[in-house]
């Protein structure tokens, strides 16, 4: 990991359910951003994980109807796909709950977009959410952990007065 202006990672691979739609050299410069909301690949492996999620999930198997570019959803997130991406020999799960992004009362849409014509991935704000992620700039690491974060579905009143 290069710690210059950005934290630049090498991904090794990126898997939905066991089928490769990343290996090393297809997502080019790689960097890791907190002030990017969504997670943006390469254009090749954006078209790879899409087709692969969606072929997951077809004929309902994600309990999950496709409309336009997102999902609507009835019972939960869970019979979605894990994608896995590996850094450094390690494979960190990036869990449904934390690719799609809550859009209305049923409905969940994809927090990653192809980065055309960048040939350029950015792990954006939807690969960290539900995990700790320790930026090590001394040590130029990265660390993630699973994490357990509050949700808030309704924002709460404001002061009276």
């Amino acid at each position: 990991m290069k710690s210059e202006r950005y934290y630049e990672l090498a991904p090794e691979q990126m898997l939905v359910g066991g089928t490769v739609v990343g290996s090393m050299g297809d997502f080019g410069r790689t960097i890791v951003d907190s002030g990017t909301t969504y997670t943006y690949l390469t254009a090749q492996v954006f078209m790879r994980l899409k087709t692969a999620v969606e072929n997951a999930c077809s004929n309902g198997a994600c309990g999950a109807k496709k409309q336009h570019n997102c999902w609507i959803v009835q019972s939960g997130l869970e019979r979605f796909p894990t994608i896995s991406l590996k850094l450094a020999g390690v494979e960190l799960a990036w869990h449904p709950r934390s690719y799609l992004y809550r859009k209305g009362t049923h409905t969940w849409c994809p927090g990653y977009a192809s980065n055309a014509p960048a040939p350029e991935t950015v792990l954006g704000a939807t690969w960290m959410v539900h995990s700790d992620v320790i930026f090590d700039v001394g040590g130029a690491r990265l660390g993630v952990a699973p994490a357990r974060c509050p949700e808030y579905r309704q924002r709460p009143q404001g002061p009276v007065g």
